[in-house]
């Protein structure tokens, strides 16, 4: 058989076979994305998890009898404001496997003099399904309690939260037990650098801003549901149409509310 001969494909055929590549292509995109959801779903609740069992190492750790123990407040370091300070998130980066990051920064120092170390991505603190999140940016805030002044609330006072700036939080005192205390909560709205002090990384919730999500989320989420990691180190997904009342005695540590699990609205 001579060249010219020798088969092949036409103009027309190779036209054809790219369409049906690229319609194949566009099939497969959202099947991808539902099988791609759900597993990052799954690895933001991991990893909101294991920022509980962090918490719990660092209770563990401290010195003293269990009376005397304490998790970390919300700010470290010195500083006016809170987001002059650095973040709580800062004092558990040795129980993230992040010791390395961790002797980077100087504790006696503010945020601003440690901008270089919080510079830094911790993909631990990020959910994976955001992809347009910056590289520094944290989505998990712990929970102050009541009102937006919750954080700078004193110990002992009515509507507090799993934590505050220099509010210590210990397990005796959370009455309300711990599978039913909210202490980090996932967030879309106001981020901010994961290590810095305020808002970023510690808010109180308040009920005008019901619902979780919607225009002006209080919350927000990535997953069509507000995730939760409750003090025990279990993670729940908050339906947005949960009862205020409700979650506002999630959110509490020893308001010694009444909750009936029937209007609890999660998975």
């Amino acid at each position: 058989m001579s060249p010219s001969q020798r088969p092949g494909f036409t103009l027309v055929e190779l036209v054809v076979v790219i369409a049906i590549i690229t319609l194949l292509f566009l099939l497969m995109v959202p099947a991808v994305r539902r099988v791609r959801e759900p597993a990052n779903r799954m690895l933001c609740a991991s990893q909101m998890r294991q920022i509980m069992i962090a918490m719990h190492n660092y209770y563990a750790d401290r010195p003293g009898s269990k009376d005397d123990k304490f998790f970390p407040t919300g700010c470290l370091g010195p500083g006016a404001m809170p987001e002059e300070r650095l973040s709580w998130m800062v004092k558990l980066l040795p129980y993230l496997d992040a010791e390395s990051t961790y002797r980077q920064f100087r504790l006696d120092n503010g945020f601003g003099m440690n901008r270089q170390a919080a510079a830094q991505r911790m993909k631990g603190f990020q959910c994976p399904s955001d992809k347009e999140l910056e590289e520094a940016q944290t989505h998990y805030v712990a929970s102050a309690g009541i009102g937006l002044n919750a954080a700078s609330k004193p110990a002992g006072e009515a509507g507090i939260g799993f934590m505050g700036y220099d509010r210590q939080t210990s397990f005796a005192m959370i009455h309300d037990g711990t599978s039913h205390t909210i202490g980090l909560l996932e967030t879309t709205a106001g981020l901010g650098p994961w290590a810095q002090g305020g808002k970023t990384t510690l808010r109180g919730y308040y009920t005008q801003t019901m619902p979780l999500q919607g225009d002006k989320p209080a919350w927000g989420g990535l997953h069509n549901k507000v995730q939760a990691a409750m003090v025990d180190g279990s993670v729940r997904e908050l339906h947005k149409s949960i009862d205020p009342k409700v979650l506002s005695a999630l959110i509490t540590i020893a308001d010694s509310e009444k909750i009936d699990s029937n209007d609890l609205l999660w998975d």
